[in-house]
């Protein structure tokens, strides 16, 4: 049997509610990891370096919320 994977563990998303996470298994989720989608049904975004720099500036670095990976 082979696996699919959506997510890439080395990017940060942002997901329901605002929850930041890296793509990896253990912090996106299963649903997340392999389609794309939170278990709620809900889309989630691969955040930007642009994204990254406007959070930094508004004061609120970015970060994986399980297991603090940052980027940019």
């Amino acid at each position: 049997m082979t696996t699919t994977t959506i997510l890439d563990p080395a990017r940060l998303y942002l997901g329901d509610n605002g929850r930041c996470f890296c793509g990896s298994l253990r912090c996106a989720g299963s649903s997340a990891f392999h389609s794309g989608r939170e278990i709620s049904g809900q889309e989630v975004y691969p955040l930007t370096e642009m994204d990254f720099v406007q959070a930094k500036r508004d004061g609120y670095p970015l970060s994986c919320e399980t297991c603090g990976k940052g980027a940019f």
